[in-house]
């Protein structure tokens, strides 16, 4: 509800995106910090509480109150702050918002899935993770390429306040041999939020509301398929055909 006595946002579980964002009324007048209100509503212990909006951190007792929070990150009506934590308890009581802001259902990515995108089709996650596939020499180069895009993805993730691992310098060597050389590379970090930038073509996590969520997404897809990687890059035992 709007008015000019309290914000309503959204609070998101980035350790359950299928849970419904849960609702959190933030009146103006309270002395409460926002990570305090945000810790109730979620559950999440306030030492282990972590909050991202725009795909930036919400630094714990920065500026005081939650008005002061909402002042200076600009949080206004409907905005919607990702909480990094684990519940105490799981937070399935919680009401579910309004229909359409579901998050949409990751399809894994697997043997059959063909390697190009028609061009009438938008591009997803698993259509050029397929592609960056189908370009590898081997297995074992695939194996090597999809662990890198997993590692990038965990960086930022557990490292939420470090820009340095927002950013990826496409002329490294070691980044080209293992990912950036591929062709369809380009692709699968345009999806997971980087953008090209400056004139080296440096490559960096674009900041947006939906920045982060996006990441998380894409990085169950990302390990999922890291996983079925390894099971083809790893060597058959020949003691073991044919039992």
């Amino acid at each position: 509800m709007s008015s000019e006595e309290s914000t309503s946002l959204y609070l998101s579980l980035t350790m359950s995106p299928s849970t419904p964002r849960i609702p959190l009324t933030v009146p103006h007048s309270t002395q409460s910090s926002l990570h305090e209100l945000c810790s109730v509503a979620t559950r999440i212990p306030l030492p282990k509480l972590k909050l991202i909006f725009a795909g930036k951190l919400i630094p714990i007792g920065g500026v005081g109150s939650a008005k002061g929070s909402l002042e200076e990150y600009k949080l206004v009506d409907t905005c919607v702050i990702h909480c990094m934590g684990k519940p105490e308890a799981a937070a399935a009581a919680a009401p579910a918002v309004a229909a359409g802001t579901a998050g949409s259902v990751v399809t894994p990515v697997t043997g059959t899935t063909t390697a190009s995108t028609p061009s009438n089709m938008p591009k997803t996650i698993e259509s050029t993770v397929a592609t960056l596939k189908s370009n590898c020499a081997s297995p074992a180069d695939y194996l090597t390429a999809i662990t890198t895009v997993s590692k990038i993805c965990s960086n930022i993730i557990s490292n939420p306040l470090d820009d340095k691992y927002r950013q990826l310098k496409s002329g490294n060597a070691a980044f080209q041999k293992r990912l950036g050389g591929i062709a369809g590379s380009d692709d699968v970090l345009t999806m997971l939020g980087f953008g090209k930038e400056g004139a080296e073509g440096k490559w960096v996590l674009q900041a947006s509301e939906g920045a982060w969520p996006n990441l998380v997404k894409c990085k169950g897809v990302i390990d999922a398929e890291m996983v079925r990687a390894q099971q083809s890059a790893a060597p058959v035992n020949p003691f073991m055909q044919g039992m």
